[in-house]
């Protein structure tokens, strides 16, 4: 009984995908038969104030940004540079 349930909701869930489906394209139709424009508008790409050249990115939105960037350094990593960079005076401590 279950199973003919989840099988008949299956159906109406398919009739109501394919008038959804069936209304949407009358609406696109009855909207071109008007002469509606559909899309993006053309102002969204292109900024009016540069004169049709597209819009640049300031450095605060872009990937690009001249902020240093912080990454974390385990401590035994740390502990490696630091006794390969080291004076040989110092190698020799154990800490």
């Amino acid at each position: 009984m279950g199973e003919a349930m989840c099988q008949l909701c299956g159906v109406f869930a398919d009739l109501e995908r394919s008038i959804i489906h069936e209304r949407v394209k009358a609406g696109l139709e009855r909207a071109k038969a008007k002469g509606v424009t559909l899309g993006r508008p053309v102002g969204d790409r292109i900024s009016r104030s540069t004169g049709g050249a597209p819009r640049r990115r300031s450095p605060s939105n872009s990937h690009e940004s001249a902020r240093p960037v912080e990454r974390a350094v385990s401590r035994r990593l740390f502990a490696l540079i630091v006794q390969q960079e080291a004076p040989a005076e110092f190698s020799a401590c154990t800490c």
